[in-house]
């Protein structure tokens, strides 16, 4: 059901009237969905990889696993080294600077990195204390959440498919939830 409510989401392409959807070009949507779907499967190999991890060596290793996810990623930046000081210059062109001449944007950006590293901690700390799958399924709401918002405060255009979708992913991931604290469950872990 949750499945089925992303791959709904994710062709649901949106009906706003901006001027993005004068430029949609159908095979970079592609490709964003095939790089969605590939991150998405190994994802689930990491997880189940880290659950392995974490059921031989205990729960406390998480921070470690952390350090290595993101120190053994580090040398894909190299692929895109020659991009990034175009990047910073974009950000630097964008937005009004602060009283001490910092563009407003690396102020943004640099919150947002804060909050990403705040949010991964959780989700390796998650991670370590529940199943791979309960993982998946709780950041796959918390996205369809964020979605939903996203578009009703960004007006970004809403339609049947998002919708139909995100009910989907909302309601599987209560029955998945329901059915986990069932007394029949309950009742096959005391066997």
């Amino acid at each position: 059901m949750v499945s089925c409510g992303v791959c709904i989401a994710t062709l649901s392409r949106p009906t706003s009237r901006t001027s993005m959807q004068d430029d949609y070009d159908p095979v970079a949507y592609v490709k964003g969905i095939f790089v969605m779907a590939l991150s998405l499967i190994l994802s689930g190999i990491l997880g189940t990889l880290q659950e392995k991890t974490f059921r031989q060596y205990g729960s406390f290793v998480w921070k470690e696993g952390l350090f290595y996810t993101h120190a053994l990623a580090l040398p894909c930046l190299l692929m895109i080294s020659r991009d990034i000081p175009s990047g910073l210059k974009s950000l630097s062109s964008h937005g009004v600077s602060t009283r001490k001449s910092i563009p407003e944007i690396y102020v943004v950006v640099f919150m947002n990195v804060i909050t990403q590293a705040c949010c991964i901690s959780g989700v390796n700390r998650l991670g370590s204390t529940v199943s791979s799958v309960q993982t998946n399924l709780l950041l796959t709401a918390r996205k369809a959440a964020s979605l939903v918002i996203s578009i009703l405060l960004l007006g970004s255009g809403w339609n049947v498919g998002l919708m139909v979708g995100a009910v989907l992913v909302s309601a599987g991931t209560i029955l998945y939830s329901w059915r986990r604290n069932s007394p029949v469950n309950d009742a096959k872990k005391d066997l």
